[in-house]
Parts: C-alpha cells; structure tokens; sequence
C-alpha cells in the first residue's frame, strides 16, 4: 500500500493473464502486491532488491493499467465495433477503474478507433438483416446501448435511405415469412408487423401485395 514510505520489490513473477498479454506479479515489501504489464516494464525495467517511491509506485500501477485497458479494449474492437459507452461498461465489468477506462476511450475516440456513429450504422444494418424492426424500435435499441439520438435517428435514416435496404421491401419481405407460418392471417400478420414498430400504411401495403387484402377493409 502507498503510506508515504519507500518500499522495496522481494519478488516478481511473470504470468499471463488473459488477452490483454502478458503481466509480472509484482510483490511487495509491505505485503502488497500489482500486476505490471509486460510492455511497461520493458519501457521501464524495475528488478527484485529495487526500492519504489510512492510516486514511483503511483506511476507503475497507472502506466500498466492503461497499457492493460488499451489492449482490452482492442481486442474487443477487433472483435466487433463498439458505442462508447458499451465498451466502457465491459471494460469496468471486469475490472478496470473508471477514470483509467474513460482516459484511454477518450484516446481511442480521438484516434477514430472508436466511433459511436461507425458503430450505429454497423448495429442497424445488423439488426435490419437478423430482426427487422421500425424506426422507432431502432433507434430506442441504439440509445440502450449509449449512442445519442441524433446519432441514432442519423443511422436509422441512413440504413432506409441506402441502396441496400428499403423500408417497403424490409416489410414485404418479413410479411412474406409470417404468411408462412402455420395459422397465419392477414391480421395476424398485420399484427405482428405493427408490434415490430413498422408504419401502418408500410404494413398495409406490404398486405395487400401478398393476400390482396386491404387490412383497412377489415377493421371496417
């Protein structure tokens, strides 16, 4: 512990210790103990028989939990694109100290290696492919997941404005699956469709080129 007195390193034990690479178990004199990334200690050797400052010690301990955050968080990058505050509720999850956690996003925000907005326009296109949903429903998904709502209604837009997706063949196209289920009727399809959050007249279309029946007809 740091109690404003030098303390000498006894023991140093290298190990792995998951993704972020590998780390030196750093025993103390005083009964404490730290893990030391591997890279900061290569950048700044330290050995057993050492004597540590406080300040020292402050140093280490930052310096190897930001080296440790930063591969973390990479790693999961490379694994999938994520908002800002989904990656920093990971990180603290298993972990991680806040401050250190939104220090190194911040950077990693600044490097264009994590973008909110990159990640919403990835996370729609998705969930349109895997579950189709209306707009509202997505752009609620994306602000559960911390993006903001500009940004959210941007990538929304920007998916149904694509050449890749349209909202009328998205619905036609998941109305055409549901009139394969067993028992599956206009209304029920219709049904289904409004609770994915599609509009009416969408919906309404998309019904009346499969069954030629006009929804609006029946509610009369």
């Amino acid at each position: 512990m740091d109690n404003g007195e030098n303390i000498q390193i006894e023991r140093m034990v290298r190990q792995k210790k998951g993704r972020p690479g590998e780390e030196i178990e750093v025993l103390l004199s005083d009964a404490s103990s730290f893990f030391a990334a591997l890279k900061s200690w290569q950048q700044h050797p330290f050995h057993e028989g050492d004597t540590l400052t406080p300040e020292d010690l402050r140093k280490l301990r930052d310096e190897s939990a930001t080296i440790s955050v930063r591969s973390r968080a990479m790693a999961l990058l490379s694994r999938a694109e994520h908002s800002h505050f989904m990656l920093s509720q990971k990180l603290v999850s298993r972990g991680h100290e806040q401050s250190i956690v939104t220090r190194v996003l911040d950077e990693l925000a600044g490097d264009g290696l994590l973008d909110d907005a990159r990640f919403a326009a990835s996370w729609t296109r998705d969930r349109v492919r895997r579950h189709p949903e209306g707009r509202s429903m997505l752009v609620a998904g994306l602000r559960q997941r911390g993006v903001s709502s500009q940004v959210a209604e941007d990538a929304v837009s920007d998916v149904f404005e694509s050449e890749e997706f349209s909202i009328d063949e998205v619905v036609l196209s998941l109305a055409h699956r549901f009139f394969r289920a067993r028992g599956a009727t206009p209304d029920r399809v219709t049904a289904k469709l409004l609770r994915r959050g599609f509009p009416h007249t969408v919906v309404r279309r998309a019904i009346n080129e499969i069954s030629g029946t006009d929804p609006a007809e029946s509610e009369e």
